[in-house]
């Protein structure tokens, strides 16, 4: 089953918060919905020409796509299991799930996603980002892959709260497997706001010009080697404690 949207041109006005920073698609009136009686799994769903689409019902969609000028909303207490591509658009509101189902595959991230809500990381994914995934908690989360792999200029900003006492996203890299662990590719970010930690014997870094940046770091699982390209920029803005490795290899 495929779904498309395509509004052939007509470029819808959606409304936007009182700050204009985000959209009140809710309000809306010019944009598709998926509600309650639709069907609930998609082998695609295909946006076009000013397409939204609103995910008002929890439904699984194998993959997403959509041009520049289209959008996916994913609302409140809704949930896009996603199957394996993402490549369109996407706001993802403050309780609703993006919710990352097979485990076997690396989803993959093409365009530009923003996270008031959550990913859904209980596969312990791969994750592959070719756009910029940005993540505003409204508490402390920890988001653990097992692969997260930055194309070039790509961006994955965790960012800080703003409720006093938390301090925002962590991410773990939880990893059984002796292959590259995280890869930033040229021009590619990955700032993680609080405490970046990873959990295998094994650790290695790759990249092609990339910069990880990150408040605070756990490398105490890290007991065999740890391996880091010469492409790749690893900052920690405050001192690592624990290490046991007894050999870091850079290049």
């Amino acid at each position: 089953r495929n779904l498309v949207v395509d509004n052939r041109y007509r470029l819808p006005k959606i409304g936007l918060t009182a700050s204009c920073g985000r959209y009140d698609i809710e309000k809306s009136g010019a944009a598709a919905w998926v509600q309650e009686a639709s069907p609930s799994s998609f082998n695609s769903i295909s946006l076009n020409n000013g397409g939204h689409l609103v995910i008002g019902m929890d439904i699984l969609a194998q993959t997403v796509t959509g041009d520049d000028t289209s959008v996916l909303h994913v609302i409140e207490e809704k949930t896009l299991n996603l199957g394996q591509t993402l490549s369109a658009i996407t706001f993802v509101e403050a309780q609703g799930m993006l919710n990352l189902t097979d485990g076997s595959q690396t989803h993959s991230f093409t365009k530009d996603v923003t996270v008031y809500g959550t990913i859904g990381d209980s596969v312990n994914p791969a994750l592959t980002v070719r756009g910029i995934l940005t993540v505003h908690p409204d508490g402390d989360h920890t988001y653990t892959f097992r692969k997260l792999t930055l194309g070039s200029n790509a961006k994955v900003l965790l960012q800080n709260t703003t409720n006093p006492g938390d301090c925002g996203v962590s991410l773990m890299i939880k990893s059984d497997v002796t292959e590259q662990q995280i890869y930033v590719g040229p021009n590619a970010e990955l700032s993680v706001a609080c405490t970046l930690s990873f959990n295998m014997t094994e650790l290695r870094i790759g990249g092609g010009g990339g910069t990880i940046t990150t408040d605070a770091a756990e490398l105490s699982m890290v007991t065999t080697s740890f391996e880091i390209s010469s492409g790749a920029t690893l900052i920690f803005n405050h001192p690592v404690a624990g290490m046991t490795v007894p050999q870091i290899k850079v290049g």
